[in-house]
């Protein structure tokens, strides 16, 4: 099974927050030169100046260029820290995060690597590095490196043996990784994606559909540090903001997600993308009812943004109405159809109803326009075979 398969294939939901989290770069850009912003790193550059040697200066003045997405300054300011303070692994972390986000692969990469073999009892070093290893297809690496992860967190470590073992076609040692994970944390929501996933290529299909019925997000939950705690501290950008919101509620965290979307909202009230993200958080935090009145206002401010529709069908889905979820669904594939995504939840609706041509119709759909879909591919195959 290919790594594609395990990290991007979706079931029956997926996250609102993947389809419409995205800001323009010209929008952050300009806020990056804020005012407000100008003078917390005014402040900040002030305090490394006349403390040159204090790693905790230099590195709470990355973490200023950090939370507000200045990712480039960031990561050097953090390797500076890291060579005042050696001994501390919160600083190769951060820094290897901020060459990532500012599409410096390799280096983050070699920076992680140096790290891990520094500091193998950083749990949030450990876990980014063996990720890297899985989305590099290093599989054996990443599973030695997972293996370790369960000694410090267990749902975690064991969750990413599951995601590892699946890559490389091992769906017994799956399984077990999963149910070794679950003990630790029964409600982490990947985990029982990847047991759903594994019992499916099993052939255990019915006890599949039930792991998978009450599904939605399957984002793996990234571990934190007290460095990536202090964060809020910082933000001054609108962008910053949301993209901490989105980060709660991929983490699962629904209830601060809420109010940290209510926020926004109060500062941008037209903002469907925040719109949109605070009814994901409501239906998780398990206000229905209020989902769907958010859904339905970001619908009324740009009823022809396809990815408004796709949210509703997911708030729909999770209310019971299938048929409606679906009706949306169907809108969103009417209002963009270049966009495969569309076509996958449209075709994961109707296989919910037992719709199986209709299903297959949709996904050949997705397939055409996103052919590297392989786990998509996959079930249009075991679909096939019915």
């Amino acid at each position: 099974m290919s790594r594609c398969n395990v990290l991007a294939a979706r079931w029956i939901l997926a996250a609102a927050v993947a389809l419409i989290a995205g800001c323009s770069r010209q929008a952050a850009d300009l806020e990056a030169h804020s005012p407000a912003l100008a003078q917390l790193l005014g402040q900040y550059e002030a305090q490394v100046r006349a403390r040159p040697g204090d790693a905790i200066a230099r590195a709470e003045l990355a973490l200023c260029y950090e939370a507000n997405g200045r990712w480039a300054q960031a990561a050097a300011h953090y390797l500076a820290a890291g060579e005042l303070d050696p001994a501390q692994p919160m600083w190769p972390t951060h820094a290897a995060h901020c060459q990532a986000q500012h599409g410096e692969l390799e280096a983050a990469r070699r920076t992680l690597e140096l790290a891990a073999a520094r500091f193998p009892d950083s749990a949030a070093l450990l876990q980014r590095w063996a990720v890297t290893c899985l989305e590099n297809g290093d599989y054996s690496k990443a599973r030695d490196q997972f293996l370790v992860l369960t000694t410090l967190a267990p749902s975690e470590g064991w969750t990413g043996v599951a995601e590892v073992d699946l890559a490389m076609g091992d769906a017994v040692g799956a399984l077990r990784a999963c149910e070794s994970a679950l003990v630790s944390d029964p409600n982490y929501k990947l985990t029982r994606f990847l047991r759903a996933r594994s019992l499916r290529e099993l052939g255990r299909e019915s006890e599949a559909a039930r792991e998978l019925q009450f599904l939605d997000v399957t984002t793996r939950r990234m571990l934190a540090d007290t460095w990536f705690d202090r964060a809020a501290e910082f933000e001054m950008a609108f962008e910053a903001r949301f993209a901490r919101a989105v980060g709660l509620l991929n983490a699962e965290r629904a209830v601060p997600a809420v109010a940290a979307f209510e926020a926004l909202l109060k500062e941008r009230p037209a903002d469907v993308r925040s719109l949109a993200n605070l009814s994901m958080a409501r239906a998780a935090a398990g206000d229905l009812e209020g989902a769907l009145a958010d859904c339905e206002r970001a619908i009324r401010l740009d009823p022809r943004r396809a990815s408004l529709h796709r949210a509703l069908a997911l708030v729909l889905f999770r209310t019971g109405s299938t048929d409606e979820s679906i009706e949306s669904a169907r809108r969103a594939c009417e209002l963009d159809a270049a966009d495969g995504q569309n076509f996958a939840l449209l075709g994961n609706l109707m296989e919910t109803r037992q719709d199986f041509l209709g299903a297959l119709d949709a996904w050949r759909k997705s397939l055409r326009l996103d052919p590297s879909q392989h786990g998509l591919r996959l079930r249009i195959e075991a679909l096939e075979k019915r």
